[in-house]
């Protein structure tokens, strides 16, 4: 049973741009400082905002809603317009129920700037990224799986994902891959993987359409479930839960890029999840010093990411890395300005 009262005070006292809703009544329940600017009122005024004067396609915020609140969902990422002095602007929103069991009345909106890090909000965090094809086998993979699924990349491509899900959990990840290719939404499910001898853990998994029909995933260890404690620690537990998604969504982020990074047809390079968002920044032409700020680590941390990919690929500099890759990536998309 949520103690509403509880998760209310969390949400407007949170650092993070966030509401919470409630999905009967369409209306916002809880706004945090962050969330109410995203609506350009105080946080007073954003609780007497109706909803259906502030989206752009209210009918539409109604029908995802919906989804969420009957179960189908357990969460979705999307791409909208919201007023703000009086004219609409552009919005990406995560929103995740509160609940587990439907109907879910309650829902997080966690509002979300793609151009800024949303790392800030978590500490260093277990993660895996990789990307399926349309029958669910797995593409690519970071190097990640050794440590949480106990098995190299190489022994996980060409394997489908459900075979690394809890068979109780296999038609909900292969409903929210079908849901992510065939409407091209971003999708978050609670499901627990691990090694197939049956040692599971629970993940939030968030899939993610990309081109060619591929599907990408991002998945880290889900929330540990709060036990009856000290308020402020309930509190807190329920903060690190919403920092969970900001990261989920920092990290699925990535998979587009590093999904053109290599042609389907490359050979495995064996790379961790912070690694490969690394490779991503500098890809994108961004120097060390902008990499460490955004990713909110040292400069020498980021450089000991860099030897290591250096590693992985054979190389031993980045003017070496840029020319592996365009080897293995189509010529009109080979241009990458280099900055040591």
């Amino acid at each position: 049973m949520i103690d509403l009262a509880e998760i209310t005070d969390l949400v407007r006292h949170s650092a993070l741009p966030v509401a919470l809703i409630d999905l009967e009544r369409f209306a916002v329940v809880a706004v945090s400082p962050a969330g109410a600017e995203r609506l350009g009122v105080s946080a007073d005024q954003a609780e007497a905002v109706d909803l259906r004067t502030v989206i752009r396609d209210p009918a539409a915020a109604r029908e995802e809603l919906e989804m969420i609140r009957m179960g189908k969902l357990s969460s979705y990422e999307a791409h909208g317009e919201l007023k703000q002095d009086g004219q609409f602007a552009p919005v990406l929103v995560s929103v995740r129920g509160i609940e587990t069991t439907p109907p879910i009345t309650h829902a997080f909106v966690l509002y979300v700037d793609p151009t800024l890090p949303t790392s800030r909000y978590v500490d260093e965090a277990e993660s895996l990224l990789g990307t399926v094809d349309a029958s669910g086998t797995i593409r690519h993979i970071s190097a990640d799986t050794l440590r949480l699924l106990r098995t190299a990349v190489a022994g996980c491509l060409g394997h489908a994902l459900v075979d690394y899900v809890h068979p109780d959990d296999a038609a909900r990840l292969l409903r929210a891959l079908d849901v992510a290719s065939r409407h091209g939404i971003k999708v978050e499910v609670d499901i627990r993987m691990g090694p197939r001898d049956g040692s599971w853990q629970q993940y939030a998994l968030m899939v993610t359409p990309l081109d060619r029909g591929m599907v990408g995933f991002a998945a880290v260890p889900a929330a540990t479930s709060i036990e009856p404690q000290a308020s402020v620690d309930r509190i807190a537990a329920l903060e690190h839960h919403l920092s969970r998604i900001a990261q989920e969504v920092d990290a699925a982020h990535v998979l587009p890029e590093s999904n053109r990074v290599l042609s389907n047809d490359a050979p495995p390079v064996a790379l961790t999840a912070r690694q490969w968002q690394v490779l991503d920044r500098i890809l994108r032409g961004e120097r060390v010093s902008t990499i460490a700020q955004a990713m909110f680590l040292s400069q020498s941390t980021i450089r000991n990411y860099l030897s290591a990919i250096f590693r992985a690929f054979g190389v031993h500099s980045q003017a070496e890395l840029i020319e592996r890759l365009r080897a293995a990536r189509s010529p009109a998309s080979a241009q990458v300005d280099i900055r040591e």
